[in-house]
């Protein structure tokens, strides 16, 4: 599919990258995915693009695209990239189903990392497509100022 603008490939590429990373997602941490409503999850990771205008009303915009983000719970994150540290100890109060009160000390803690958000960026084949579709753009727009401007150069003299 040929694509007129970048916003158009932003659109597409966010689209993507959600789809993966939600599937991803809900195979690698059913735990974290089916959680109760209100509660964060890492059902509502999404992409997001930034795409910038340039330009002024007379001439036209022209967007561009900036970048893609992934956003998400930070749990999902430090599932992804892992955690080792000593845990500070404490003092917890639980109230179901009774009221009760424990210490705990602080202790190693060494969290592996699940490298799902690498996974998903992959099986989207969401950087070729980017790569791909921003670079046959600009080109095909750069060569069309190009002879513009050779046009117009010539016209003159």
């Amino acid at each position: 599919m040929e694509y007129r603008d970048e916003l158009a490939i932003a659109k597409k590429a966010e689209q993507m990258l959600t789809s993966a990373l939600q599937g991803t997602a809900r195979r690698t941490f059913k735990e974290h995915f089916h959680r109760k409503e209100g509660n964060d999850s890492l059902r509502n990771a999404y992409a997001e693009a930034e795409v910038k205008e340039y330009g002024n009303k007379k001439k036209g915009t022209k967007a561009f695209m900036r970048r893609l983000s992934i956003k998400m719970e930070k749990h999902g994150f430090i599932q992804h990239y892992g955690v080792d540290t000593i845990r500070v100890g404490g003092e917890r109060t639980r109230n179901k189903p009774k009221s009760t009160a424990y210490g705990f000390n602080a202790h190693y803690y060494n969290l592996k990392p699940k490298e799902f958000i690498s996974e998903a960026i992959e099986q989207s084949k969401v950087i070729d497509f980017v790569a791909s579709n921003v670079a046959e753009l600009r080109s095909q727009k750069f060569g069309e100022e190009l002879v513009f401007n050779i046009t117009r150069f010539t016209d003159y003299y």
